[in-house]
């Protein structure tokens, strides 16, 4: 099996910018949250905000002080009114594309239109739209109830942002043999438009179709139902419990897309899943188990950090990088399992597999934490002083870090708070190792760049190059003295120049002498003394 995950699939950018909103207004600290009716129609993102303190609210005209959110779908004029009056912060979260159509739908009202609105009479949208085009406003769900209509002076028709585009053209061609001078307007979003576009392109790859979606949401039973005019088996699903792993078995190319309220998360675990159904299918289970589990237990980590720190031994020389590796590699697992942990206690997380594996092995997440931090800590001793304060540095930054988990604190959640606070932490523990340039190695030499002909501006990219002729003797011979660069003569010029940027002439094809005719200089940047010889030429 193979799985063909569509482009489209997921949030649109109206309804994360209504999350988004929701997650800043929740920072601002205006509590409670609450938000009138669903904010969007799926109940993973419904469980998420009431994890955040956004509970939903069907009733708030007795609700005085906090935030109030208006759902993406919008809300009557009647309802607007009267919530406008409260006593509280009010968030119109309303989607624009929705916002559109409710202004055309109350323009055309005002200029003695009959408004005809293509939709789901109970959805909270056609009700809002309803609501604003007034005593001249009508519902059709079908193309069916064309014939029933009354005879119109001016018809105007309109969409439910969220309906099928081919239904719509179908409806115009219909309404407009009985009535030829129809005017109209697409109010389909066209994040929906594109969505159901790709789905009837990557339908002809696939011979089956998962649409991942609320069973409450239009756009997501709207995918569904085109899947199923292809003849493809079609499964829709809220969350990947409902797979059905005997009925998906038998097909090779799955087809996996989502409504527009259905977070990234939630795809991710079904995707997960679909490839799991794969593996039992074609066998081999327990390799990619004890390999998932691995990758889930961050036992890895002070193995990869191992072989890092000694490929770094070999660039740049020098002992102690073994030790100085697997000093920051248990460092880094230890903060891995307990920040693991405590985040799988108080969130979702986005690998399924991993939340089931943390909570199942809790303990061990625990003993290998503990476990790995005492070993961090005995390296770090033998390393050195310098090496050992850094390390509870990294513990406490960690601490800090860690502590608004395990209990809610407002002047501790400032650190979570900051943008990659995460990233940076966790890469201070790998990083560490490179403190041994610092310090010096125990071998004596130290790993400073210069030390070893290196130049001191790490990102240029030099090489090796030899040059043709030196100060102190004729062009094509090598210097008096040891026969390397670094001899008396070549130093003495370069501490004449700028250090580290030491300028030479190279003469070209046409004179090996600086007295003979020459077509051309080269000039070339040098890192300064020192037996490497390193150049790096410049246009």
């Amino acid at each position: 099996m193979s799985v063909i995950v569509a482009r489209t699939a997921g949030f649109c950018w109206g309804v994360r910018r209504a999350v988004d909103r929701v997650v800043t207004e929740i920072k601002k600290g205006d509590a409670p949250f609450r938000v009138y009716g669903p904010l969007v129609h799926n109940p993973q993102v419904i469980e998420a905000l009431r994890d955040r303190g956004v509970a939903t609210c069907h009733e708030p005209w007795d609700q005085k002080g906090g935030t109030l959110f208006l759902r993406t779908h919008g809300v009557t004029a009647g309802e607007r009114k009267r919530l406008s009056l409260l006593d509280l912060k009010l968030k119109d979260l309303t989607c624009p594309r929705v916002g559109r159509a409710l202004s055309i739908a109350a323009s055309r009202a005002s200029r003695g239109c009959d408004v005809l609105i293509f939709g789901d009479p109970g959805h909270h949208e056609v009700k809002a739209i309803l609501s604003v085009a007034g005593s001249s406003g009508r519902v059709i769900s079908s193309v069916d109830q064309v014939e029933k209509l009354p005879e119109l002076e001016k018809p105007f028709l309109l969409s439910q942002t969220t309906q099928n585009t081919e239904d719509f053209q179908e409806l115009i061609d219909v309404l407009s043999r009985r009535w030829p001078g129809l005017e109209f307007a697409n109010t389909i979003c066209d994040s929906t438009a594109r969505r159901q576009r790709e789905l009837r392109e990557l339908m002809r790859r696939a011979d089956a179709v998962v649409i991942v979606g609320g069973r409450n949401s239009a756009n997501t039973g709207r995918l569904a139902t085109i899947a199923s005019r292809s003849g493809l088996p079609v499964f829709t699903v809220e969350t990947h419990e409902e797979l059905d792993p005997g009925a998906l078995s038998g097909h090779r190319r799955v087809l996996l897309s989502a409504g527009a309220s259905t977070p990234e998360w939630s795809i991710r675990k079904v995707r997960e899943r679909l490839l799991e159904i794969q593996g039992q299918s074609h066998g081999g289970v327990w390799i990619r188990t004890i390999f998932r589990n691995l990758v889930f237990s961050g036992a890895h980590i002070p193995i990869i950090a191992l072989f890092l720190a000694l490929a770094q031994g070999v660039s740049l020389g020098g002992a102690g990088w073994g030790t100085a590796g697997l000093a920051a590699g248990f460092l880094l697992w230890s903060f891995t399992s307990f920040t693991a942990v405590l985040e799988c206690r108080g969130v979702s997380m986005t690998s399924q597999k991993r939340q089931e594996f943390i909570r199942n092995n809790e303990g061990l997440m625990l003993g290998a934490g503990w476990f790995s931090l005492g070993v961090s800590l005995a390296l770090g001793a033998l390393l050195g002083t310098v090496w050992l304060v850094w390390t509870l540095a990294a513990i406490l930054s960690c601490l800090l870090y860690a502590l608004p988990l395990m209990r809610k604190n407002q002047f501790l959640d400032v650190i979570r708070s900051i943008p990659g606070s995460r990233e940076v932490l966790f890469t201070l523990a790998w990083g560490g190792s490179g403190l041994r340039s610092a310090c010096g190695d125990p071998g004596g030499a130290g790993l400073r760049p210069e030390a070893h002909g290196m130049a001191p501006f790490p990102g240029l990219p030099l090489f090796r190059q030899k040059p043709s002729h030196r100060p102190g003797g004729p062009p094509g011979r090598r210097p008096p003295g040891n026969g390397h660069p670094a001899s008396a003569s070549w130093r003495g010029q370069v501490q004449e120049d700028t250090p580290g940027l030491c300028f030479h002439r190279r003469l070209r094809a046409g004179g090996s002498h600086p007295g003979e005719r020459s077509s051309g200089v080269r000039r070339y940047l040098r890192s300064g003394p020192g037996p490497s010889g390193l150049r790096l030429p410049l246009p």
